[in-house]
């Protein structure tokens, strides 16, 4: 005597799940089970939410333009090119342009993400779901780095290779020259500063130094700067 058996497949229907039903379901039958769905296009920002954290210099006070103003010394010509107050609020001006580049272009791709729209024709697990969304997110913050970087390269190396002259005469100085030939003719050129290194500022890299703050007593505070945006240590020292 032979026996033998054969699955049967056995519809049930289930109209209008609510999440939690469906996800019991789909943890029960993920291989059979099928729900369509009655809209089969939705936008992410319909899903989703995204907090986005900027550095905490992008929003300190230290790029307020009441900040910028206070930290701006009116009479520059009787403070020592390489002294912090010379570059102060140039240098706060020069950081707050960046963050608000960085905040433009993350607006831009987060509004973008947004508007991603999630196809699909039956519902999918939240695991699915997840998975997607954080692939996308991931791959518009990888893209926003890069043009970030790509745009600061740019920018960088333009500035180095054209040799823009600092308005407050830091890297380079004008000077008059005048002929032997010609004692009351002068013609004006440039000259790079050098500094007692040795190194020049013509020089493609610069030359990155600690700056300092001078007082009539010729002491100073000796700042390093360790990063771009913006982590500073202080140590002072006499002179």
């Amino acid at each position: 005597i032979y026996a033998g058996s054969l699955p049967r497949t056995k519809i049930i229907k289930t109209f209008r799940p609510s999440e939690n039903e469906f996800k019991k379901l789909y943890g029960k039958f993920s291989n059979t089970l099928k729900c369509p769905c009655s809209q089969v296009a939705i936008q992410y920002s319909y899903f989703t939410n995204i907090d986005v954290k900027f550095h905490e210099v992008c929003e300190s006070k230290f790029i307020t333009q009441d900040w910028i103003d206070s930290v701006y010394h009116v009479n520059v010509s009787i403070i020592p090119p390489n002294d912090v107050r010379t570059i102060m609020s140039n240098f706060w001006q020069f950081i707050r342009s960046f963050c608000n580049l960085t905040k433009e272009t993350f607006t831009d791709a987060y509004t973008d993400f947004n508007a991603t729209i999630l196809l699909t024709p039956v519902t999918q697990s939240q695991f699915f779901i997840e998975t997607n969304v954080e692939a996308s997110l991931n791959f518009s913050v990888t893209s926003v780095v890069s043009n970030l970087k790509r745009n600061l390269f740019i920018s960088r190396e333009t500035t180095l290779v054209n040799g823009f002259m600092s308005s407050l005469a830091t890297n380079y100085h004008m000077e008059s020259v005048y002929y032997a030939s010609s004692p009351n003719t002068a013609r004006v050129q440039s000259r790079a500063k050098i500094f007692e290194d040795g190194c020049v500022c013509s020089n493609l890299r610069g030359c990155p130094r600690p700056v300092s703050i001078f007082d009539l007593n010729t002491k100073s505070i000796e700042t390093n700067i360790t990063a771009i945006l913006l982590r500073l240590s202080f140590r002072s020292s006499a002179r």
